[in-house]
């Protein structure tokens, strides 16, 4: 099952995340072309292993390195790779932690246009780490974090940084999206409550412009076969923080 896919800022190639615990690397004609190394499910200390080593949830590219990537995976790490050397092994492994310090599972994750790392986690955190301090090996803690951006133990199926880096959107299936100044997380500058969300693939973005953003929302299945109500997609106007009618 594909859970993730992302083009090249060029366009000529593809990342692709499965369910599995490999990334694949494909040309845009689509040949595969490199598939990622896997780490060992026998190594207890994640940042020990070669790759992930359970299923991926994200993949994304680094806007400022064409041949860097992130992927994420419910592992509880983020791994930064270089396209050079993913056959063999990561070049950074980031262990999401909770409050407590313990394992925090990532399940979206993407980039910010300055480089900056962005998790969102089952402890219904969103994570921030600095990309030059990952850079330098400071990974052991995300370096700006909304602390309960939604409910813990509710996945956080998507997120997405506006293309001028101030705003950040979070997805989960608590049933709502909330936007984020990535500059101060103490709070969300608006929240949107009752869009049901019943999949771990449920996204949220912005529009090339980061004038608007939107999001869709899932269909519930009765036992009979029949279905309640109808999937919308839910459109807001970014200055506004309102619907678009």
């Amino acid at each position: 099952q594909v859970v993730s896919l992302a083009y090249s800022n060029t366009g000529d190639k593809f990342l692709c995340a499965t369910t599995k615990n490999q990334c694949n690397l494909y040309s845009r004609d689509g040949a595969k072309e490199v598939e990622f190394a896997k780490g060992d499910m026998y190594v207890h200390d994640m940042s020990q292993t070669k790759g992930h080593v359970s299923a991926l949830v994200a993949c994304r590219w680094d806007p400022k390195d064409k041949g860097k990537c992130l992927t994420a995976a419910i592992d509880g790490t983020v791994r930064i790779w270089d396209l050079e050397t993913c056959d063999k092994k990561q070049l950074t492994v980031i262990k999401a932690k909770n409050q407590r310090g313990q394992k925090a599972t990532p399940h979206s994750a993407c980039y910010t246009p300055g480089g900056d790392i962005v998790a969102g986690c089952d402890d219904g955190s969103v994570k921030v780490w600095d990309g030059k301090a990952v850079a330098r090996g400071s990974t052991q803690r995300a370096h700006s974090e909304a602390k309960e951006a939604h409910q813990q133990g509710s996945e956080i199926t998507s997120v997405s940084v506006s293309h001028d880096g101030v705003n950040v959107l979070s997805r989960s299936r608590d049933d709502t999206m909330k936007i984020w100044d990535l500059r101060k997380l103490n709070e969300p500058l608006a929240s949107y409550p009752g869009l049901e969300n019943l999949h771990d693939t449920t996204t949220c973005c912005f529009s090339p412009t980061s004038s608007l953003f939107m999001t869709g929302t899932s269909v519930r299945r009765m036992k009979d076969g029949t279905t309640q109500g109808e999937g919308q997609l839910r459109v807001y106007d970014r200055k506004t923080l309102q619907p678009v009618r």
